[in-house]
């Protein structure tokens, strides 16, 4: 019996630039009805992932900085963590910073981005976010990076509309032995050693005394393979990753045809065939 359902968020529950539908909104707040607790897992900071749960009222298990962090609620409630050494994240920063590319830095719940410098038309940080109160977006002050945003590092990501830079950055992060991945096309995450959503995953089972056959788990992207690892029955949208579809027990309907949805009613819930 599932006891946990835990997802991934864009790509998954929501359509690029989308939000909730309310086939989705409806499905989720029927299993927890039914006592099911319910998961968001994102590669995106804590104070950015939780925003599903706040469209919905919900309180949840959170898992963001692709696997760094996992907070049981939607305030700040850290029960894991894994961070990067500090001399080494100030390598990888100098990096990537050398290479040109739009890139971030997640550290504790505070982000650090250096503004977009190659034509990728990409947004990672809601920097509405800082004028409700929540400053944690630090916004192309490559100085103030250097100095903080080293210390505590949950994970760098890279964003490049050139494969031949980002195939570059993964090369020589592989040789250092660094764990890289890439939620989208045109990105890298660059993790410490031992992290993942897996990981993140994991850490949660345990706190919450759920096991292995009892978790459902929903991704679309890379780096949402670890992940669907921990889970009895693992979940991929038809739109996502070769890779991650490959990985899967269930192919379901593509983002825009609620396919997270589809995947709770049908598996869950049991309202369909």
């Amino acid at each position: 019996m599932i006891r946990l359902v835990v997802s991934d968020i864009d790509g998954t529950l929501v359509p690029a630039g989308g939000k909730l539908s309310d086939r989705t909104k409806s499905a989720i707040k029927r299993l927890i009805d039914k006592g099911i607790v319910f998961a968001l897992a994102s590669g995106r900071t804590f104070y950015n992932a939780i925003t599903p749960a706040l469209e919905m009222e919900l309180d949840c298990p959170v898992i963001s900085a692709g696997g760094g962090r996992v907070d049981m609620h939607t305030y700040p409630s850290c029960v894991y963590e894994n961070t990067m050494d500090e001399a080494l994240a100030g390598t990888v920063m100098e990096i990537l910073i050398a290479s040109g590319c739009f890139m971030t830095s997640y550290t504790g719940l505070k982000v650090y981005r250096l503004s977009e410098r190659n034509g990728l038309n990409s947004v990672c940080v809601n920097v509405s976010e800082a004028k409700k109160g929540r400053e944690y977006a630090v916004i192309d002050e490559l100085e103030r990076m250097r100095r903080e945003g080293r210390k505590g590092v949950y994970k760098f990501e890279a964003y490049s509309d050139d494969p031949g830079i980002l195939k570059s950055l993964r090369d020589e992060f592989e040789r250092m032995g660094l764990p890289s991945d890439s939620a989208f096309v045109h990105s890298l995450e660059i993790m410490p050693h031992g992290s993942s959503k897996g990981a993140a995953l994991k850490a949660l089972k345990e706190q919450l005394r759920i096991g292995t056959d009892e978790v459902m788990a929903l991704g679309d992207g890379e780096n949402d393979v670890s992940m669907l690892m921990e889970a009895g029955l693992k979940v991929a949208m038809a739109n996502g990753a070769e890779k991650t579809r490959t990985a899967a027990d269930v192919v379901a309907p593509d983002v825009l045809g609620d396919g997270a949805a589809w995947a709770i009613e049908r598996f869950v819930l049991g309202e369909i065939q």
